[in-house]
């Protein structure tokens, strides 16, 4: 099955409403939910879960059964919405989600605000800049005024993954506007920052399970 809809960015969120297709087992940094009929989650150990309203947590291998209508969220988990969100799922990796559409969508709408050390923000625009993939850490963490092990701290703490992982999701983010935007996927990978077109189908497909290619169709419709 082929993907099929509409795709939107708004800070710190994507929304996808449509078809989803096939996709090969991946993760992300996000957090996911998945509102649907059919929505059906495949982790990597062989667990399945089926359910109209259904999340995943970040950094967790899973794959998303084509769906045949639903809307998914992905959400950094370092936004307040992020935080939200996670607080109305359960331990789990991944599992029935709590809320409903309207309770996210009206979330969406209302919280505001991210991470809550400026210095880590400053690090954060920092790496969502052009050329961002050329910065080493250490040059990150000089240009913030703190330690490049203070740094890592922080993204640990308050991103709950290393910022070199936060580095490739923003590329992602980014050249999908670009591709939304209608540029090819050649330069939509250099505008990312990312060193080619095939670094950026590696990226994609390792925390989105798809290709830029496959997605093209319903980036470029949002």
């Amino acid at each position: 099955m082929d993907w099929a809809g509409r795709t939107r960015f708004a800070d710190r969120y994507i929304v996808f409403n449509g078809s989803s297709g096939d996709n090969s087992c991946h993760s992300h940094i996000a957090l996911q939910i998945v509102f649907g009929e059919t929505a059906r989650l495949e982790l990597e150990d062989g667990t399945a879960i089926q359910g109209s309203l259904l999340y995943i947590r970040p950094h967790i291998r899973h794959r998303l059964a084509p769906l045949g209508s639903g809307r998914i969220y992905l959400v950094e988990p370092s936004s307040r919405l992020g935080a939200h969100l996670l607080g109305l799922c359960s331990s789990e990796p991944a599992g029935r989600f709590a809320g409903n559409d309207d309770s996210v969508e009206q979330a969406a709408s209302t919280i505001v605000g991210e991470v809550t050390d400026r210095r880590l923000e400053r690090a954060m625009a920092l790496l969502e800049q052009p050329g961002a993939f050329d910065l080493s850490l250490d040059d990150v963490a000089r240009r913030v005024g703190i330690s490049q092990q203070r740094l890592r701290a922080l993204a640990a703490h308050q991103l709950g993954m290393p910022l070199s992982r936060w580095r490739l999701w923003s590329a992602l983010r980014r050249a999908g506007l670009a591709v939304a935007q209608g540029t090819s996927l050649a330069e939509a990978a250099i505008a990312a920052g990312f060193s080619d077109q095939a670094h950026y189908s590696r990226t994609m497909r390792a925390m989105l399970g798809i290709t830029p290619g496959s997605s093209r169709k319903v980036l470029a419709s949002g």
